[in-house]
């Protein structure tokens, strides 16, 4: 019950008739609609008073959640590329390999002169931070380094995730232990061994080094000539962790420190450079949980718990299949819509912790997801909260719908619950609670909105 002054009843208890009437005939449709669907999406009603607002005792949204099939990304212009193989107990095996080209800047070395001596070649790229991974990274890992026998696409073309070139079987270089991303590499800088910042390295075979010392002296007129001769690299994750196990770790290729170097003579060098290269990384769900992989093949069932996974993983299909009962009463004006989201109690830990934040995307007519209004309006805030829940603004987006509604006659009621694929890079994941209990929800969409 509003409790209201007695010298101002009269008036007040006018206004708030005047208004609740034709929501009340709003309200009694939509209870007409789900009656038999027993959902809820928390509906608001702002209180004319001011003094606080008015939840009706009917929920009156009906809201449907599934998990879908991730886009690919673009993952040639990432500011630095993921390596390594994990084993989540609750979504399955995935890895990540990194594909790079080398670029010469010191042309014509004349490497195979006479009295020269080869002593070694190292690759060595930098790791981001001892940070940046996710998973289990106590748990040895198995890498080769293959020469490819495939171009890179041409300049300009973009390259997916989902990209892989043709190799060599035959590996020019094997890792196999713990990864450590805190320790500092020693290098060797001409005749000098020296500490530098953590790296991922391995010591490339006798073969290999042979092929590079003795390339014919065209291949190092220029860069293309070089790039034609030596195509590049993969790194290849060959680990099949146990449950709990593996993990998946950030490279900056792009570095100074990113390079093969040729070690000669004891104290002469030549490096073949990864800075300034082209390089992506192949990212890849080998075999996804099955509770995942069956909504994605029934999408258009409502699920009351569903799956996000950056990387081509999943992402969260939300559907509000009566926004058109809102969108046909003309005067009615959305003051705020926003999801809330929570995880799944339990599922998440510090070795598998909650993506840092999620965005809200809508899907085009090829159902490839695209921004939503509210991320260009500076109001769309979808980080990690206190309590770990989300609150994702879609304002702009439901009044968008409704105007478009009014003016052609088609709206758009489906949204993506997304893990963005940068800042951080990382193959974050979250379980999310979609239960919709009238009074309780875990997932609900919550609209204020009037009528002038």
């Amino acid at each position: 019950m509003i409790k209201i002054a007695l010298s101002s009843r009269k008036i007040i208890r006018m206004r708030f008739i005047n208004y609740r009437k034709p929501l009340i005939l709003i309200l009694g449709a939509f209870i007409l609609l789900n009656a038999c669907k027993k959902k809820s999406d928390n509906l608001v009603l702002p209180d004319q008073l001011g003094n606080e607002q008015v939840e009706p005792n009917t929920d009156s949204m009906l809201v449907v959640t599934s998990s879908i099939a991730e886009d690919s990304f673009e993952t040639d212009q990432l500011p630095y590329q993921l390596l390594g193989a994990m084993h989540d107990p609750n979504y399955g095996r995935s890895k990540s390999e990194v594909y790079s080209q080398f670029t010469i800047t010191d042309l014509s070395p004349n490497l195979n002169a006479v009295g020269n001596t080869l002593d070694s070649a190292v690759l060595t790229i930098r790791y981001t931070s001892k940070t940046a991974f996710y998973g289990n990274l106590t748990s040895a890992q198995n890498f080769t380094v293959h020469q490819l026998t495939e171009d890179f696409p041409a300049s300009g073309n973009r390259i997916f995730s989902t990209q892989k070139l043709a190799y060599d079987p035959t590996p020019i270089g094997t890792y196999n232990r713990v990864v450590n991303l805190g320790d500092s590499s020693t290098v060797r800088q001409g005749g000098n061994l020296v500490k530098v910042a953590p790296c991922f390295k391995i010591t490339l075979t006798s073969a290999f080094a042979n092929a590079i010392f003795n390339a014919p002296a065209t291949s190092y007129d220029n860069d293309a000539n070089f790039k034609s001769f030596f195509k590049g690299i993969v790194i290849k994750s060959n680990t099949n962790h146990n449950a709990s196990e593996g993990a998946v770790f950030a490279l900056i290729v792009d570095d100074n420190l990113s390079k093969i170097a040729i070690h000669y003579n004891d104290s002469l060098q030549y490096d073949l450079h990864m800075k300034s290269s082209r390089k992506f990384a192949n990212y890849e769900i080998v075999d996804q949980n099955v509770s995942i992989t069956n909504q994605h093949a029934n999408s258009n069932q409502d699920y009351n718990i569903v799956y996000a996974q950056s990387l081509t993983g999943s992402k969260i299909k939300v559907e509000i299949p009566n926004l058109i009962d809102l969108a046909k009463d003309k005067t009615l004006v959305v003051h705020k819509a926003e999801l809330i989201v929570r995880p799944q109690t339990g599922s998440y830990s510090s070795t598998y912790p909650l993506p840092q934040r999620l965005l809200v995307l809508q899907p085009n007519d090829s159902g490839t997801s695209i921004a939503i209004p509210d991320l260009f309006s500076g109001k769309f805030n979808g980080d990690l909260r206190s309590g770990n829940e989300y609150i994702l603004n879609v304002t702009d987006f439901i009044q968008f719908q409704l105007s478009n509604y009014k003016a052609t006659g088609t709206l758009r009621n489906k949204l993506h619950i997304v893990i963005p694929n940068s800042d951080p890079i990382a193959p974050s994941r979250i379980t999310v609670d979609a239960n919709k209990t009238p009074g309780q929800p875990k997932f609900a969409l919550r609209i204020v909105f009037s009528e002038p």
